[in-house]
This record gives C-alpha cells, structure tokens and sequence, in this order.
C-alpha cells in the first residue's frame, strides 16, 4: 500500500495520452511535445504497446530516459500491432504522405487495425511484451501495466494472475491494472481480484462511469476520453444562444468555444475522479498548455462545474 501511496503522490492530478504520438510526423517534434508537457508539470504518461504501431513506446522511452525517477509511466499488452509493420521501410515517411490524403490514411489505419490481434493474455505473449515494452520504454520497470480491452473472463485467469504477481514481485512492475471500454467487464468492478490495483475507463459528461463503480477504494482510478464529446456539445448548444449568453454573462466561459468547452470537460473529469488522474492527449503544445492549465483557473468551482454539467445535459437531451 505505501508504494501505491507513493505513485498517487507522483502521479499528479493530470496525465499525459500518447496515443497520437506518431501522428507527428517528426519525431523531435513529438519529443519536443512531451518535454511541454513535463515543463507544465505533468508527471505521469500513458501509452501502450498497440500505439502508434508499436512505436509510441519508443518515443516516449527517449524523452524518460533522463527523467525516469520522476515520472510514471502507463503501458499496456494484449494487443499485437500485426508483424508486417515492423518491416514497412521508410514508415514516417509514408505517415507524412498520407497526413496529406485523409481518406486514404483512414482506411490505411482501419486495415492496419484489423489486422491487429487482440485478446494476447496468454503467459507466454504477455513475457514477450512485457520484455518488448521494457526495451522501447529504455527501463528496467513499468509503473502501471495494464491488460488491454480485457474482459472479465480474461481478468480473472488464475494463470495470468500468478504471472503479473510474479512479475511484481520480480521488480519488473510496480501496479497490475485493467485498461478497458467500461462495457468489456459489464461495469463489475467490484468483482475483479485484489491483485488488480489499477482501473483506467473511459469517463466523461455524457457517459459518466466512475458513480458506478464499486468497492474501489483501496484502487487508483485514472479516466480517459473526457474530451471526446466536446465538439458534439458545442454543435448542440451553438442553436441556443440564449443559453450560451446567460452562462457568459454569469461566469464568463463563451460555450461558443470549442477551447473553451474542452476546459470545462477536463474540469468536470477532474471532479469526477478526485482522488485519481485524469488522462487527456493533443498533438498541439499550445491546446496541451491551454488544457492543463485548468488546474490553476480559480473561475473554475464546484458550483460552476456543476452548472455547466446541468447546461450541457439538458440542452443535449432536448
């Protein structure tokens, strides 16, 4: 429990996503990104071995190299970027070339995805990523490892079990976790092993999760994906001028604003999950400075979060 303490204390309020990583098409430009976000103050990053095609890990494992001892880091295994990427020559070139044709770039991802395999929590894949996250990541430990879109019946293999607790105690991770879609356990948090000390779900104004979780005290709880409606929410209040007037005019916050409308979701998450992290990515420095700094806006109370919680929903429900 100490060592959990301990990560909850460098953790921060506030992680990194990077997932988008190696949409960047310059590589010192994504390494350049995460050092903006250090120097904000985030400590804590979130990748996977399925990101990027296998290389979101590598970036991120150059920019911690130097830092280790002062940040988290988030990996997760099970699924398997297909093994024909590894061998695609002159990859980032190809990524630029197709930034350029968005239609053509969507169905090269949608095949690539495909071809992914998932559900790998079998012991022996698990080593094999395990050991290949460690060499991306240039480290001799993972902080949190967690089981990537597993389902219940997956999460609860007694197999699997005794190998993470075994790589635990081995020094090779710190926190054993499950990294889903709320739906892949039926939202039975409660009825996942003790050993299983990090929960990371999608939480946000419109599917709230984290009011039905159960029994998650003695667990860390990292959300994700709390920005994902903020376009949609702006469409919806934009018809209603009158609504966005007065919630000006009382606070000061213009809903007309996409900026704006993402800060306050990043706001509610945070109130949503008090005691956890609350993971948000952007391939910008400036919308990553923008969006952080939420957490030094004194404008932004309970009481405002709470009105714009009300604003959104019943507009959206109209």
């Amino acid at each position: 429990m100490q060592n959990q303490i301990e990560n909850k204390r460098l953790v921060g309020r506030v992680g990194f996503g990077c997932v988008g990583l190696t949409a960047i098409s310059d590589k010192q430009d994504a390494l350049r990104l995460l050092e903006r976000a250090y120097d904000a103050g985030i400590r804590h990053y979130d990748t996977a071995r399925a990101y990027g095609m296998g290389r979101s890990e590598g970036i991120l494992g150059e920019f911690a190299r130097t830092r280790r001892d002062k940040i988290t880091i988030t990996t997760k295994f099970g699924i398997t970027p297909p093994s024909y990427v590894k061998s695609v020559p002159f990859l980032s070139g190809i990524k630029r070339t197709l930034k350029k044709l968005p239609f053509l770039d969507r169905r090269v991802r949608q095949a690539v995805s495909s071809g992914s395999s998932m559900g790998n929590f079998d012991c022996k894949t698990a080593q094999q990523s395990l050991d290949a996250s460690l060499k991306a990541l240039k480290t001799d430990y993972i902080d949190f490892w967690l089981l990537h879109e597993a389902t219940m019946d997956m999460a609860t293999s007694s197999e699997l079990l005794e190998f993470l607790v075994s790589r635990r105690s081995a020094g090779q991770i710190r926190h054993i976790g499950i990294g889903s879609a709320y739906d892949k356990i039926d939202g039975k948090t409660e009825a996942l092993p003790e050993e299983i000390d990090i929960l990371q779900f999608e939480n946000n104004i419109l599917s709230p999760r984290l009011d039905s979780f159960k029994n998650v005290e003695q667990r860390f709880i990292i959300s994700h994906s709390a920005l994902l409606p903020a376009k949609a929410i702006v469409r919806g209040l934009i018809r209603d001028q009158t609504r966005i007037s007065t919630f000006k005019n009382k606070h000061g916050f213009d809903l007309s604003e996409v900026k704006v409308v993402v800060k306050l979701l990043l706001a509610w998450a945070l109130e949503s999950n008090p005691k956890g992290c609350v993971l948000f990515g952007s391939t910008s420095p400036q919308h990553l400075e923008d969006n952080f700094s939420v957490l030094g806006d004194s404008r932004i109370t309970k009481k405002l979060i709470i009105e714009f919680q009300d604003t959104v929903r019943s507009r959206l429900s109209c």
